[in-house]
């Protein structure tokens, strides 16, 4: 069973490949591009060909140098795309979601396990350096309406958090086999604490909203996640674009004051559970 759910990962991901291929194929042919921009992570407009800085965003599969837990590339830009291209983009975010799928599906007795075995896959398809999360990042398509406007911000969250009892941590903790914290929140646990705050950093995320008419006549609006390029459709270009420039908002504490113990988590960098 467990060779079966690892051929048919690798499946998925060899189709993953060649789909990805169609798409650089469809890119370089005349006329697969409208018009097109691509920024840094600070805003600026990045000159360079629209095409080949539109196959880097779809081909950047690698883990970046020194990257901290949750930081992926960016590729924040705006495309317009022909008919063509947009079906071949539909079809990688499909063999995007089978490979996803099968990953989740290879017999394993722990995720620790199956994160190996996918390593494995990717090693023998020579993509080694290849994570997981970045093959199957979905490419975000636009379709049916011009876009008026244009706004894309960076958000600055510093950390996110959750509520948890003692209890669930503990169940958390010990799936991550995380022995030290463990003890640690146990021995919180028979002080009298209940309740569990736990807090992780969050890298900075760039989202889009684009504002558009609906089939009614009506204004409306829609938020993506653009750390990946947003695809339209030909003659949908906005009227108006902007890349805004947030407030750098402070960090918060997100619970030390009233926190009885801190319990620092040795594999996430920079993340604690604060227990009171």
């Amino acid at each position: 069973m467990n060779d079966e759910s690892i051929a048919t990962a690798a499946d998925a991901l060899s189709s993953l490949v060649a789909s990805l291929n169609n798409c650089k194929r469809e890119i370089l042919k005349p006329g697969s591009l409208g018009q097109c921009i691509f920024f840094d992570s600070l805003g600026a407009a990045i000159d360079g060909d629209s095409a080949e800085l539109l196959i880097k965003a779809l081909s950047d599969w690698e883990v970046m140098d020194g990257s901290i837990s949750g930081s992926v590339p960016r590729h924040i830009g705006l495309v317009e795309a022909s008919s063509a291209l947009i079906i071949a983009l539909q079809q990688l975010n499909e063999a995007k979601h089978i490979f996803k799928e099968s990953v989740s599906c290879i017999a394993a007795k722990d995720n620790k396990e199956r994160q190996k075995l996918v390593r494995g896959v990717l090693t023998k398809q020579g993509m080694a350096r290849a994570h997981p999360l970045q093959c199957w990042r979905e490419i975000k398509l636009f379709l049916g309406a011009p876009v008026n406007t244009a706004g894309f911000t960076t958000a600055k969250k510093s950390f996110s958090s959750k509520t948890l009892s003692v209890t669930e941590a503990i169940a958390e903790l010990t799936r991550r086999e995380a022995h030290k914290e463990l003890k640690e929140v146990e021995s919180a646990r028979q002080a009298g604490c209940e309740s569990v705050r736990w807090v992780e950093p969050v890298a900075d995320f760039t989202r889009v909203n684009l504002s558009y008419h609906d089939a009614e006549g009506k204004r409306s609006n829609a938020t993506f996640h653009a750390s990946m390029p947003v695809i339209i459709e030909k003659a949908a270009w906005p009227k108006k674009l902007k890349f805004n420039q947030p407030k750098q908002e402070p960090r918060e504490s997100h619970g030390r004051a009233e926190a009885k113990f801190r319990v620092d988590l040795l594999f996430r960098k920079g993340a604690y559970l604060a227990i009171s």
